[in-house]
């Protein structure tokens, strides 16, 4: 599956319990990231543009950042760090 497809889930997931614990701030975050992924976008965008994006997830989604959210296995942000992780490191 495209990276496009396979982040949706997660952050769809990771949406629904930043809105449950109203965290807005990163909540915002997170809807960027599907407003783009979900309207297609992905496709639309060069390889350097891409790179530049997952770079900027890989940013906006690092564990410092979110140094205080349960990092269990099965998570949406554990899940989301698996596959943006794997996307960084298909561009190197």
């Amino acid at each position: 599956m495209a990276f496009d497809q396979d982040i949706m889930s997660p952050l769809h997931d990771l949406a629904t319990e930043l809105l449950a614990k109203r965290q807005y701030g990163r909540l915002a975050i997170v809807t960027h990231y599907l407003s783009v992924v979900s309207a297609g976008q992905w496709d639309r965008l060069g390889s350097d543009e891409r790179k530049l994006f997952v770079d900027k997830m890989a940013s906006d989604f690092h564990a410092r950042a979110w140094d205080d959210w349960e990092w269990d296995a099965g998570g949406a942000l554990s899940r989301l760090k698996g596959l943006i992780g794997a996307q960084v490191r298909a561009f190197t």
